[in-house]
């Protein structure tokens, strides 16, 4: 097994052994057993993508399986923008060589792709995805879930956990809508979900939660929260009726000097605010 960092000579040395046999009387063909841990391993983002292609070609196992595992577990090392374009390079060099991915692995990638934040680079790789000669047109036809009600997010919530697939999305979107609706015990089922499954909320889904205790009177929940958003997001913008929500509760809770506190804190950043003029 390689160590970290080792990657890139691995490979080199991969290419090495496929060129030196290229255009003899004997093939060459690499174990997947002993390739694929390490090439995913010490996956590097700036390696050339057609060496990978190169490499995955010559595997002695089905080469639509080595790419399966490739582009499942790589997309979920994806955490950029220059990742994800890497990501894209790697879809498109594999197009090319007319390698195709089975039903089952592009509705693994498509929902993972779904988990991430939406861009423009993500629609691509969708559509990628969804050309696969050996991908069924189905899972492209299904709703994106930005696009399902509460009712269609659930089911698909429980599809997808029945299949052991990538959840973070669809819990993010129901966690939001379950906020949006005032639904706090589904809010708190969900979140309990959210945080066994290792993830972690974004600034938007912390001032939706927060603003979901404050209109059902959970105080110390919405403070906890707010106090959590200005430190670990110190730029992020709460939306100013949230803000003042906020105070109003602290008042009906007898915080004045906290209330105060708070609204002359968020003040100094909202200058040009109709709402905190009339404050």
């Amino acid at each position: 097994m390689y160590t970290n960092g080792q990657v890139g000579d691995t490979l080199k040395m991969h290419m090495k052994i496929i060129k030196c046999f290229t255009g003899h009387q004997y093939d060459v063909a690499l174990s997947a057993h002993h390739v694929l841990p390490s090439l995913l391993k010490n996956w590097n983002f700036k390696t050339d993508v057609n060496n990978i292609v190169v490499i995955l070609k010559k595997l002695i196992v089905d080469a639509h399986d080595a790419v399966s595992q490739v582009l499942v577990k790589v997309l979920k090392k994806c955490n950029s923008l220059d990742q994800l374009k890497f990501y894209l390079q790697l879809v498109q060099a594999l197009k090319l060589e007319k390698i195709d991915i089975n039903p089952t692995v592009a509705e693994h990638i498509l929902n993972g792709l779904r988990s991430k934040e939406p861009s423009p680079i993500l629609k691509e790789i969708e559509s990628l995805i969804c050309q696969f000669e050996g991908t069924s047109i189905e899972s492209s036809a299904i709703p994106h879930p930005r696009d399902m009600n509460l009712p269609e997010l659930e089911n698909h919530l429980i599809q997808l956990e029945s299949k052991g697939m990538e959840t973070r999305g669809v819990l993010r979107l129901l966690i939001n809508e379950h906020c949006r609706c005032g639904n706090i015990e589904r809010v708190l089922e969900l979140r309990k979900s959210f945080h066994s499954k290792g993830y972690r909320e974004s600034a938007g889904m912390k001032t939706s939660l927060m603003h979901a205790y404050i209109m059902n009177d959970h105080l110390d929940d919405a403070l906890s929260l707010y106090s959590s958003i200005k430190e670990q997001h110190p730029n992020f913008k709460i939306d100013e009726f949230k803000i003042v929500d906020l105070a109003c509760l602290l008042i009906k809770s007898q915080q004045f000097t906290r209330a105060l506190e708070i609204l002359k804190y968020e003040a100094q950043f909202r200058l040009k605010s109709a709402v905190f003029k009339m404050l």
